[in-house]
């Protein structure tokens, strides 16, 4: 019987770790900001480099004609809270020592990383 419940947790984990990383595709140059449908990489749009300050990583994403700003701010505001990101500003949220910061113009929509 322990070993019955036992298997279940493991395999109710094993799935929803499997379910999850299915769910979401990330954006590239981030480990976990998901990519939100609609929006696709720009080719040479990632920009990355270390300073004695900190890291700072830039992506740009071309967002599809139907994706308007709000589009982009409500999604964000619904998933990242759920991955340890906290609001700080309309645009901006902090982790630890991250912030990250979004911005929709013309169509693209950049995301700016700092830590």
């Amino acid at each position: 019987m322990v070993f019955m419940k036992v298997f279940i947790s493991l395999f109710t984990l094993f799935f929803a770790a499997f379910a999850h990383a299915e769910y979401y595709q990330f954006i590239p140059g981030f480990e976990d900001v998901p990519l939100m449908d609609g929006l696709a990489q720009i080719e040479d749009g990632v920009t990355s480099f270390d300073s004695p300050e900190g890291s700072f990583t830039e992506v740009n994403l071309h967002a599809e004609p139907r994706i308007k700003s709000e589009h982009v701010f409500a999604y964000y505001d619904e998933v990242l809270p759920a991955l340890g990101w906290q609001k700080i500003s309309d645009n901006c949220f902090e982790r630890e020592s991250e912030n990250l910061c979004i911005f929709f113009t013309k169509g693209i929509v950049r995301f700016e990383l700092k830590s």
